[in-house]
């Protein structure tokens, strides 16, 4: 583990100066609303909707089928800004869920 933690940060400071700046940031800032960074998840998905720049309430019947196999109704979906150029769309909001999960494929 740790030598996978190293390869990843001798990867970033290879990077130029200006897109570590733009990495380091985003990443502090996934960091500060517990954001988890995840491939292998189908969508976004949040447990705060103060975090929500819009959100849209309706009757949902459609779970999500989280990691233990349990599942949780989709309370809501809308967008998340992490920058003023940066958003997120169509992000599930979960009232049961412990974290954030950022998708990335």
């Amino acid at each position: 583990m740790f030598q996978q933690q190293n390869t990843h940060v001798q990867l970033l400071l290879s990077l130029p100066l200006s897109l570590k700046h733009v990495l380091l940031y985003l990443v502090l800032h996934l960091l500060s609303h517990n954001w988890i960074i995840n491939s292998g998840v189908t969508d976004h998905m949040i447990k705060n909707q103060g975090i929500m720049s819009s959100l849209i309430h309706e009757s949902f019947s459609n779970f999500v089928v989280l990691a233990d196999v349990s599942r949780t109704l989709i309370q809501g979906i809308g967008t998340v800004t992490i920058t003023p150029t940066l958003s997120l769309s169509s992000v599930f909001y979960l009232l049961c869920f412990l974290f954030n999960l950022l998708l990335v494929r």
